[in-house]
């Protein structure tokens, strides 16, 4: 499933768009649809606030501001 998942400094016009990797209760974790997708995101469905969190071995987690909205396509 498609998500658009807007921040502050976004409009909604914005052509940036997440896929689904995985979804909990609490938690959806999306990935950005590109060539190379460089970090996934897990966003809290309640607050939206967002972790982000980069993929392979030496990966690490970084706060990123909370999201507007998040919807799905």
């Amino acid at each position: 499933m498609q998500y658009q998942l807007l921040f502050a400094n976004q409009s909604a016009d914005s052509k940036i768009r997440y896929e689904s990797v995985r979804e909990t209760k609490m938690y959806l974790f999306l990935k950005e649809i590109t060539e190379e997708p460089r970090f996934i995101f897990r966003v809290h469905k309640k607050t939206l606030s967002v972790k982000g969190i980069k993929e392979g071995k030496n990966g690490y987690c970084f706060d990123v501001p909370n999201a507007v909205s998040l919807q799905a396509l």
